[in-house]
């Protein structure tokens, strides 16, 4: 009968630095611009984030954002992204990348030829 409170008596002591960590860890992971792609002619601005690690059980591997907004303002729109660079440096292989605008929207095609179409009514107006 003594071993049920002991078991909760370490769970809850195990429970809370995990809970503290976790805690910790979200408030650190914050988004950092790792380039900026040059200006498109319709004024809009393209930008790749770093948003934290996504840790798994062998691996951690950075996530990205591509972040649209009009000019350098800090309001626009965020979509995940994937990087297909395998090994090679993000910023070299970003600036591989290229991004071209239509009417529709944005295409942003990898140096590894992956392509992310963000339609533009996602987008314009700063959202």
């Amino acid at each position: 009968m003594m071993k049920r409170p002991l078991l909760l008596s370490l769970f809850s002591l195990l429970a809370g630095p995990l809970v503290g960590a976790i805690a910790f860890w979200s408030a650190v992971s914050q988004r950092q611009a790792v380039t900026t792609l040059p200006a498109l002619e319709s004024g809009y601005t393209v930008s790749i984030l770093e948003t934290g690690t996504e840790v798994g059980l062998f691996s951690a591997q950075p996530r990205y954002q591509i972040f649209i907004s009009m000019k350098a303002s800090p309001y626009g729109h965020p979509s995940d992204l994937s990087l297909y660079n395998h090994g090679e440096d993000v910023v070299r292989y970003l600036q591989r990348s290229r991004v071209t605008e239509s009417i529709e929207g944005i295409i942003f095609t990898q140096a590894s030829g992956h392509t992310l179409f963000v339609p533009r009514q996602w987008y314009a107006g700063g959202r």
